[in-house]
């Protein structure tokens, strides 16, 4: 699913959730899959991006992709400009 989605959403969740994040963003430093949106649907993430950067190798500049909302309609507008999406 990672390669063939047109965008990405993490919503507030679990370690499971973390580790699909972070798989796709390594994926996406490698060129394996091109960049597409990615938007990460809470205000806790925040928390955790920065604690990341303060506390691992990471530069801020690691999450220069993501985009965070804290609503539903905040989430879904970047990924419903995402190249290839199709219109209702």
């Amino acid at each position: 699913m990672i390669d063939v989605g047109r965008g990405y959403l993490g919503l507030k969740r679990g370690i499971g959730t973390l580790t699909e994040i972070s798989t796709v963003r390594s994926l996406q430093q490698t060129r394996y899959i091109p960049p597409r949106p990615f938007v990460l649907l809470s205000d806790r993430w925040q928390g955790l991006l920065g604690s990341c950067a303060d506390r691992l190798v990471i530069q801020h500049s690691d999450f220069e992709h993501l985009r965070l909302a804290s609503t539903p309609p905040e989430a879904v507008r970047p990924l419903a400009m995402s190249p290839g999406t199709k219109r209702l």
